[in-house]
């Protein structure tokens, strides 16, 4: 329709114009300026069409503005709303897991109750007497039971203890066999050379002879001994029935070996005799006994040589066969009152008074293990 109008004004306003212009052309000019003014009215009336659909198409768009705030506002509020549908579908699939999960709970509550339901008729079928006679088997099988558990943990205990101790003993093998020292660093005579004791696991095995005119060596021990100098030599030490030590002839020992040395090793010797097998413990006990005999109240020692010997500070017979004769005879003639025959006479009587009292020793033990048996 508004076509149309638009369509009606230009056509008229044309056919002005085409008037217009053959009034002009024919010089009547006075016609032509009344024609003109025809085509302006027309063109105003074209203006004031196109000022009215200017307002109508702003009042149009005023209206589209506000449609699309509205739409926008729709919008928006269409997607609030499908947020809230996403958080009420998330909050009932979660009211849906508890529902579950009560419902879990729930089955398992019945089935609980009909459990205690069962052990209800169960008790109630069950008399006073009867609970406490099962109540006593009760306490008395878990009594047992108790002891039981106690015995074998004290057994365990005892068996884990035992191991501790083997492993301990083992650890101690293990170093013995590698060597211990028992005496240290003695200087010699000379104070250039230190010597030492060594102790081995390993037993040590030794010829059986007289090894000091009549008094036997030990022939066999658990364990052995070793004397280690700093000039690096070592020898292996022996001991004689009575505990004396016997060195292998070495020369660069005998100018250099510490005085006191053999009687720090006869001490050593007793001590491992005390945790040595019971037949070298009897020569222990052998030992201690022989110490107590006096050599100057021998009755076949006369009072020369009793004073011999008290001077050479021999007091008890273990102090005279402890040395090898050649020492011994050193001491006791260096006063002058014997001379080396008499020395080594001496030395020879005092030998046999050791070996009677060994055999004498040895016959007592004898018949006190027949009595006890």
């Amino acid at each position: 329709m508004l076509d149309d109008k638009i369509g009606q004004l230009k056509t008229a306003c044309d056919a002005k114009l085409n008037v217009t212009k053959q009034y002009i052309e024919s010089n009547r000019n006075d016609i032509a300026i009344h024609s003109l003014v025809a085509v302006n009215d027309s063109l105003s009336a074209v203006w004031a069409l196109f000022s009215d659909l200017n307002s109508e198409l702003q009042t149009l768009s005023n209206e589209n503005t506000h449609k699309a705030l509205l739409l926008n506002e729709e919008a928006n509020r269409h997607n609030d709303l499908k947020k809230e549908s996403g958080d009420l579908n998330s909050e009932v699939e979660k009211l849906n897991r508890q529902l579950s999960a009560l419902n879990g709970r729930y089955s398992n509550l019945e089935k609980k109750k009909k459990e205690l339901a069962s052990d209800n008729r169960k008790l109630r079928s069950l008399n006073a007497e009867d609970l406490a006679s099962k109540l006593e088997k009760l306490k008395s099988k878990s009594k047992k039971e108790k002891e039981d558990f106690t015995n074998i943990i004290k057994n365990l205990r005892g068996e884990i203890e035992l191991l501790n101790k083997d492993i301990s003993a083992q650890k101690r093998m293990l170093v013995d066999y590698n060597g211990r020292t028992l005496i240290n660093s003695v200087m010699g005579q000379g104070n250039k050379h230190s010597y030492s004791l060594i102790y081995f696991h390993n037993a040590k095995t030794y010829r059986n002879v007289d090894a000091r005119d009549g008094v036997s060596v030990v022939a066999e021990l658990p364990w052995s001994l070793q004397v280690s100098c700093s000039n690096g030599i070592s020898i292996d030490v022996a001991f004689t029935e009575f505990g004396s030590p016997l060195y292998p002839i070495c020369s660069d020992f005998t100018e250099d070996f510490p005085k006191n040395m053999s009687e720090l090793i006869h001490k050593e010797y007793l001590a491992l005799l005390k945790k040595s097998p019971p037949h070298l413990k009897i020569n222990l006990e052998m030992i201690n006994q022989f110490k107590q005999l006096t050599a100057t109240t021998l009755h076949d020692v006369d009072e020369i040589e009793k004073i011999s010997l008290q001077k050479a500070k021999l007091i008890m017979i273990y102090d005279s066969i402890a040395l090898n004769k050649s020492n011994f005879t050193s001491k006791v003639t260096s006063e002058g009152l014997i001379d080396e025959i008499q020395a080594c006479a001496l030395y020879d009587k005092l030998v046999n008074h050791a070996v009677d009292f060994r055999k004498k020793f040895l016959i007592e033990l004898a018949e006190m293990v027949k009595e006890s048996a």
